[in-house]
């Protein structure tokens, strides 16, 4: 997601970003630690009550949302630090293991792209090679979009490693 604004103003950090975007689930990290949001293009069949409901999820403590025909509310929000709801805790608990593994076996991973991308260097094998990629998202049997996003994500980082690690072998940079 590309914010269309992000400025600190005299209410705190402020972000402006469109409804498509925060409701296709392209949200800003920055969010996290906004004070003040611009929800801008809301379709004005958006039931308020929802909205609402939907808004009370953010994190800032002000929201402006605006809608496509140019109907503009502020709601103010009072958040209580719920980060260490005790409901949440055996989720933590069981995500934090699973990150763990999985840092772990992305290290192995990155041993692996540095050594394929030697050879790639050393027999002049091109690094993108995209039907391979997607061949092995078929082999994987990967058909939700969240995994789908996460292995392009590590597939774009094995690319700019064995980019980077081409350019320090063949001394192309000093």
């Amino acid at each position: 997601m590309t914010l269309k604004n992000k400025e600190n103003t005299e209410n705190g950090k402020t972000i402006t970003c469109r409804w498509e975007d925060l409701t296709g689930g392209n949200i800003p990290v920055e969010m996290g630690n906004c004070d003040v949001m611009i929800i801008e293009n809301i379709p004005d069949h958006t039931s308020m009550t929802s909205l609402k409901k939907f808004l009370t999820l953010l994190p800032a403590r002000q929201i402006t949302a605006k809608t496509i025909s140019g109907k503009i509310f502020t709601i103010e929000l009072t958040k209580k630090h719920t980060e260490d709801h005790p409901s949440l805790q055996p989720f933590r608990q069981a995500l934090k293991e699973i990150d763990r593994s999985i840092a772990d076996l992305l290290e192995k991973r990155k041993e692996m792209i540095s050594k394929i991308g030697e050879i790639k260097c050393e027999q002049a094998i091109p690094i993108i090679q995209p039907t391979y990629f997607e061949q092995k998202l078929k082999t994987l049997r990967i058909s939700d979009d969240y995994t789908r996003s996460v292995f392009e994500e590590i597939h774009r980082c094995s690319i700019k490693e064995q980019i980077k690690n081409a350019v320090k072998i063949l001394k192309l940079i000093p």
